[in-house]
């Protein structure tokens, strides 16, 4: 049966009391130390008329330092010592101030023995408390749970340990660490050992009967934790991970939320931590418009505006469930934001122009594309009709009504491009700065590569497969892409839209390319199954318009730095000028709307000499042995 606390008023007081009364008392012991507790007569005259003056400036000593009942003993840290040797020194040196003016003869020492006793009581009590406290959680901790072990015993174990004792929901009972800093084996951490190192866990888990993992290091590298994976799949026990350091940051600090591995924690590079701070200013009581806004890069860019308050968003898309959706969960996430929904195709240019005229935007975020390439490949003239002409109404009706800022969304397809699509992006990376020398607006354009969980991502089709026992298809088995986490790369997103001046093309540092096929090994192993005992891998052949491997940049392209560290600047391109490639973009247009897909391509390669096209017959299927296959499928070192 739990305990009745006591109301928080009588709480303060009792502990208030208790406070004055330590205090008081240790004014006293000082005193009787001070005559090896043979006090004379005379002595206890003193001490008596002495005793008031030490009351009252501890009261002001505790009240003045907010120690006057109103801190939690249980949760005393250096703060609080801190101000608890402030307190002592005000307390003692006002009792000695008023003692030695009023009372004659009153022995000096008393007042440095005072002073520590004072400090040490006023420390121990709190400090008994929590002892107390912790020993019963700990003792509670032992006797409950599931047995876990905990790999890491860095900042984040320890905390982890904790958090396991006092949260009693969690239901699971520490029984020590796996590190592999040699300076820590065998040393004893929050009353737990570190037993071994990472190659001791199958060895450990068994002799132990441990029934759970937990991984707590979550300033590791990803190859770091895919190699710590391996070895906890090899127990055969289940496990589980302290979210990476952005995500605590995000949180409530105090409270570790373990969850499973997820794919995003096998990539080989650190995710971009979100500092609202440096793009709210910019973002602030304007008017925003995003395009493509239900979409899974549109809704993560107005989920990130909406948290730096605007004065008003406008979200635009032509598909209206997702509008719904998304427009229902800002109005919950932020009740104080307008929020516009509109239905609407940025190829209507009447449409837009009536959008852009009602709502005056001063900043938009163009991110409506036709993105999937085998499917563009196969429709040339919408995707130049969405990618192309649609950009260029936005952009031209932009510059019309006095829009500050352009961002523009492309991808690294865009760079010496072989697809329909990259090259659409391309054609509009062009016209967007040719576009910059007509006016005031700032035109400014974001190239990355694949986001994880986006609609155009291996990884739904990948965990789609694998729910239905497979195979898991991979177009070949060298492929590699770069990979971001969709609110990584939006916030980059935000970051050069606000560091753009206009007309440039800003590139996201992706860090290292990913081998397609180890994203699926990975994730059939996170699913809990065997790569190709379990859930077969099939090698399909590059599609239409694919490469093996994605440019950074193009050939009179260099990268430049940023403000930014994740971000670069390309520099050396040479756009051309409007009057040039205006005329081509009408004929572009004309073809798009004709259905002639050849010509539609031949006149992109007009525009981007680069282009290289792809022909069906110029694809060939790839297919690999089982034996081969599972070579290729062990993951690669650097």
């Amino acid at each position: 049966m739990r305990r009745r606390a006591f109301p928080p008023s009588v709480a303060r007081a009792l502990k208030g009391a208790a406070e004055l009364t330590v205090v008081s008392a240790a004014f006293v012991v000082a005193y009787l130390l001070r005559f090896d507790f043979s006090p004379s007569p005379a002595d206890w005259m003193r001490l008596t008329a002495a005793l008031p003056f030490a009351i009252l400036a501890r009261v002001l000593g505790l009240w003045a330092f907010g120690l006057f009942g109103n801190w939690w003993w249980r949760y005393v840290g250096l703060p609080d010592l801190i101000r608890i040797a402030n307190a002592a020194t005000f307390s003692s040196f006002g009792t000695a101030a008023a003692t030695l003016a009023l009372v004659d003869g009153f022995p000096r020492s008393v007042f440095a023995i005072d002073w520590m006793l004072s400090t040490l009581v006023l420390a121990g009590v709190p400090a008994a408390s929590r002892v107390l406290r912790e020993w019963g959680v700990v003792n509670a901790s032992r006797r409950a749970g599931r047995r876990v072990l905990v790999v890491g015993a860095g900042e984040a174990g320890i905390r982890l340990v904790g958090e396991l004792r006092r949260n009693a929901q969690l239901a699971l009972r520490p029984l020590g660490f796996v590190d592999d800093d040699p300076a820590k084996q065998g040393a004893w951490v929050q009353g737990l050992r570190v037993l071994g190192r990472r190659e001791d866990l199958p060895r450990l888990v068994e002799r132990l009967k441990v029934e759970e993992i937990v991984i707590a290091i979550p300033s590791a590298g990803r190859r770091q934790i895919r190699e710590i994976v391996e070895t906890c799949k090899a127990t055969g026990r289940p496990f589980q991970i302290v979210p990476a350091t952005r995500d605590i940051l995000a949180r409530d600090p105090d409270q570790m939320r373990l969850r499973p591995v997820q794919i995003e924690d096998l990539l080989g590079r650190a995710a971009v931590r979100f500092e609202r701070t440096r793009v709210e200013p910019a973002l602030r009581g304007r008017t925003i418009l995003v395009t493509g806004a239900g979409g899974s890069i549109g809704s993560e860019l107005c989920r990130q505006i909406a948290s730096c308050a605007p004065a008003r968003l406008v979200l635009l898309d032509r598909y209206e469930n997702m509008l719904y959706y998304l427009e229902h969960e800002l109005r919950e996430r932020c009740p104080a934001l307008v929020t516009v929904p509109v239905v609407a195709d940025v190829i209507e240019r009447r449409r837009i122009a009536a959008v852009l005229a009602t709502h005056r935007p001063e900043v938009v975020f163009h991110a409506a594309a036709h993105k999937h390439v085998p499917l563009m490949e196969e429709n040339p003239g919408e995707a130049v009709r969405n990618n192309v002409v649609g950009t260029r109404n936005l952009a031209e009706l932009a510059l019309e009504h006095g829009v500050d800022r352009f961002v523009f969304i492309s991808t690294d397809k865009a760079i010496r491009p072989r697809s329909v699509m990259g090259c659409t992006k391309r054609v509009a990376e062009l016209l967007l700065q040719a576009l910059q020398t007509r006016g005031g607006t700032r035109f400014v354009t974001v190239r990355f590569g694949n986001v994880l969980g986006s609609e155009g991502s291996v990884v739904p089709l990948f965990a789609r497969q694998i729910a239905r026992g497979g195979p898991v298809t991979v177009t070949h088995p060298d492929a590699v892409r770069y990979f971001m986490l969709i609110p990584e790369a939006v916030h980059l997103v935000l970051h050069a839209g606000v560091l753009g001046r206009g007309g440039e093309i800003f590139f996201l540092n992706m860090g290292e390319p990913v081998r397609v096929l180890d994203l699926a090994i990975d994730m059939i192993r996170l699913s809990g199954f065997r790569p190709y005992e379990d859930i077969d891998v099939r090698f399909t052949g590059l599609r239409l318009g694919e490469k093996l491997a994605e440019d950074l940049w193009g050939d009179d392209e260099e990268l430049g730095p940023t403000e930014h560290p994740a971000l670069r600047v390309l520099r050396n391109g040479h756009p051309p000028a409007w009057t040039a490639l205006e005329p081509a973009l009408r004929e572009l247009e004309r073809l798009a709307v004709t259905g002639d897909g050849s010509a539609v391509r031949a006149w992109l390669r007009h525009i981007v000499p680069d282009y290289a096209g792809v022909q069906p017959g110029d694809v060939a299927i790839v297919t690999a042995p089982r034996d081969a296959a599972r070579r290729l499928a062990t993951p690669r070192r650097a």
